[in-house]
């Protein structure tokens, strides 16, 4: 059976032009990590039709199309760099460690020292919060850049709708601005205080 076809935002070529990760490392190691930052990161922040629209342009060669230069704008300026870093926060885990043959152990690299537990988290937490800041830029663009995007606010329940919340930290939402929707924000610390 044939693997469905992945539309992506970013490829490894991006990755690679724009973080510290180099040539060395096989794009199919990181196209986990691109599809968990788009499906657990990005859609949320799009909601599900504007997340899908991008998608859909990408697929058909559109995004050069005249007319979607909105489109475009946001695609290119806000959602790839949004994604990158995303990417890294998931991958940065898995670079010292690989799953081969059944097992799980580390990669033998010559020239190279494997960083520390303490390093690497470190490291992630330096990612993640780069991540957040290109969220809250990406939110503030859709909500407050001029351009309006039909697909942004048309989400029904069977749908994601956009949150508008990028910064959060233990389920505690820690961002300064309160507008629009956020799961997050109905958690405190001892659960969900939602609606049932």
């Amino acid at each position: 059976m044939a693997l469905p076809q992945q539309i992506l935002y970013i490829d490894g070529n991006y990755i690679k032009a724009y973080s510290h990760i180099d040539g060395n490392i096989d794009d199919n190691d990181l196209l986990p990590s691109i599809i968990q930052a788009q499906d657990s990161q990005i859609q949320p922040i799009l909601g599900t039709n504007l997340y899908n629209k991008l998608k859909t342009l990408i697929k058909d060669g559109q995004v050069d199309t005249a007319g979607n230069e909105h489109y475009k704008t946001l695609l290119q300026e806000y959602v790839m760099m949004t994604t990158l870093k995303w990417t890294l926060v998931y991958f940065y885990p898995y670079l010292h460690g690989n799953l081969a043959n059944g097992i799980i152990g580390t990669r033998n690299v010559d020239n190279m020292t494997s960083l520390s537990q303490d390093e690497v988290s470190a490291l992630i937490d330096t990612e993640r919060s780069n991540a957040q800041f290109y969220t809250e830029r990406l939110i503030n663009y859709l909500l407050l850049g001029g351009v309006t995007f039909a697909e942004y606010n048309s989400n029904d329940h069977n749908n994601m709708t956009p949150e508008t919340q990028a910064y959060s930290e233990g389920g505690l939402t820690i961002s300064g601005q309160n507008y629009g929707n956020n799961r997050l924000a109905n958690w405190n610390c001892c659960g969900w205080e939602g609606k049932r």
